[in-house]
């Protein structure tokens, strides 16, 4: 017996999952000589179990899922040990897989989890009576706290996977929202910008405004001033030239025209300049205020 544990640990040390259940199951095969041997899964809300491991004929075929009402299954995945050295098909009449292969003893064990739950069964099945039921079920004791074992590290590493899953998936719902939020920003940021070189250009206007305001009041002043100059010498030009011909011209009257051109003249011309100039110091100050 020493010698048989010691070969089967040795050939399954180095496995792990899918691998270890199939080595194993492979070894208590061939040291219990059953005809089928099989490592299943139980899945109690659907009453069904699935194979991770199933040798038949002393060969590793296909994994299967199967009912396990009306079948001895169904009482070991209830947690009871459940052995049958022979006769078992007149014992579970309606369980159609062991009818069909004419089975005569069935030995199955429940594999209880470290929180009491029935995660799973070790089954042999033999087409002739049981005659080492002692040495197969020690055989399935010895093995089924390193089945069990297996059993609970895959289920944490496919918990850490569907963990990692969903913190990958929060990461890329996170990286939409963020990208969403920038974008949102980014357009708010535009707007911003937009509104504020139209505040900016609107009160450059504005300004501009002023100025011209500012520019005609000062403009206002010098122009009147020309203009009334300019009238007050067209008035005189005309009383001249009516005196001219009305042959009434005396040399007061050429002297008043004189006096009243030199005034005035020199009058409209420095009014004239003054505007000019306000004008051309709005001009730099407009395309100042523009830049």
């Amino acid at each position: 017996m020493e010698t048989l544990l010691a070969d089967i640990i040795k050939s399954v040390s180095d496995a792990r999952g899918a691998d270890f259940f199939a080595e194993l199951t492979l070894q208590l095969d061939k040291a219990i000589a059953s005809d089928l041997t099989f490592i299943a899964r139980i899945d109690k809300h659907q009453a069904q179990a699935t194979t991770v491991a199933f040798i038949d004929g002393g060969k590793l075929v296909d994994n299967v899922s199967y009912s396990l009402t009306h079948t001895p299954c169904e009482q070991v995945a209830a947690n009871a040990m459940c052995i049958y050295p022979e006769d078992v098909c007149q014992q579970f009449p309606q369980d159609d897989f062991l009818t069909r292969i004419k089975a005569v003893g069935y030995l199955g064990m429940p594999l209880t989890l470290s929180d009491g739950r029935v995660a799973a069964i070790v089954v042999a099945i033999y087409l002739k009576p049981i005659t080492e039921q002692e040495k197969t079920l020690s055989l399935f004791k010895i093995f089924s706290g390193r089945i069990c074992a297996e059993f609970e590290c895959l289920d944490r590493e496919a918990q850490l996977l569907e963990l990692n899953k969903s913190l990958v998936e929060l990461n890329d719902a996170l990286d939409d929202k963020i990208r969403l939020r920038s974008a949102e920003l980014d357009s708010a940021l535009s707007k911003l910008q937009q509104a504020y070189a139209h505040r900016l250009e609107m009160n450059k206007l504005s300004a501009l405004g002023d100025l011209i305001a500012g520019i005609a009041h000062e403009v206002n002043g010098p122009l009147g001033v020309a203009i009334t100059a300019e009238s007050h010498l067209a008035e005189v030009f005309s009383d001249f030239t009516n005196k001219v011909n009305g042959k009434g011209l005396t040399i007061k009257a050429m002297k008043h025209f004189i006096e009243q051109q030199s005034a005035t003249l020199p009058m409209i011309a420095n009014n004239l300049e003054r505007a000019k100039q306000i004008l051309e110091n709005f001009k730099k100050t407009a395309t100042e205020q523009v830049n």
